[in-house]
């Protein structure tokens, strides 16, 4: 996160948001042209973020650019695991998902992750597609682009969702649904610890062992809250390997 066009700030986001949601306006454009004539189906986007710096208002700003292009937006009120956007696309026949997270980088980076409607990470060629057009809008489209305090549920009643709670219910219901071996589960006497590396990981897993009967698992404390600073590591990936797993406190 930094000034200028190689890195992320607000202006990059805007016309990141900008080009993304013109190119799904195109498609869809090519959909309707391409039906039966009948209702036009609707517009809409999900649109998650995790703990790190400045990933809400990242979030906001692309709630922002969707609204303008006439999208209803289920924007989570608070942090949510990446999974949770994918699953949310798909579950509510969205068009596209936006993930505002950096993974596993460092605490100065952060990200900005594309799904279409199949809830699938953006393929080739929609990564030319949607390059190309945000290389088209360029120029905020207003003033407003920047608001991001004004931009509440209540002020925009019909464009803005918040759908954590009706997504976290149907995960887990998904996920208990389908373990089949969640009798093996409950009766395992397996120890695990687990941490969250100071990620947003810690309240979906921990509900998930507890629907599924598992009981013997220990949260690091240290690390199991959202932190953008990651005070006690330095790289949070567990595919680093014993490095991540040594504690700096």
């Amino acid at each position: 996160m930094e000034p200028g066009f190689n890195g992320l700030n607000d202006l990059v986001i805007i016309q990141t948001s900008q080009g993304l949601a013109k190119y799904l306006v195109e498609l869809q454009q090519k959909v309707v042209n391409g039906g039966d004539g009948g209702s036009k189906p609707q517009r809409s986007v999900v649109i998650g973020f995790d703990g790190r710096y400045n990933s809400l208002r990242f979030a906001k700003i692309s709630a922002r650019a969707f609204i303008y292009c006439g999208y209803k937006v289920y924007l989570f009120s608070r942090v949510v695991p990446t999974p949770f956007v994918p699953f949310s696309v798909r579950h509510f026949s969205a068009s596209a998902g936006v993930m505002v997270t950096a993974s596993h980088n460092p605490k100065m980076y952060n990200g900005y992750k594309v799904y279409l409607d199949n809830g699938a990470q953006i393929l080739s060629p929609h990564d030319r597609n949607i390059q190309a057009h945000i290389l088209q809008n360029q120029a905020p489209w207003g003033d407003f682009m920047w608001d991001t305090d004004s931009l509440t549920y209540e002020s925009s009643k019909q464009w803005l969702v918040d759908p954590v709670e009706e997504v976290m219910e149907r995960y887990m219901s998904t996920l208990v649904g389908n373990a089949t071996q969640a009798p093996l589960v409950a009766a395992t006497d397996l120890h695990a610890v687990y941490t969250a590396l100071h990620g947003v990981g810690h309240e979906c897993l921990t509900e998930a062992f507890k629907r599924l009967g598992f009981r013997h698992y220990f949260p690091v404390l240290t690390q199991k809250d959202p932190d953008p600073e990651f005070p006690t590591v330095v790289f949070p990936n567990p595919e680093e390997g014993q490095g991540v797993l040594v504690c700096l406190f």
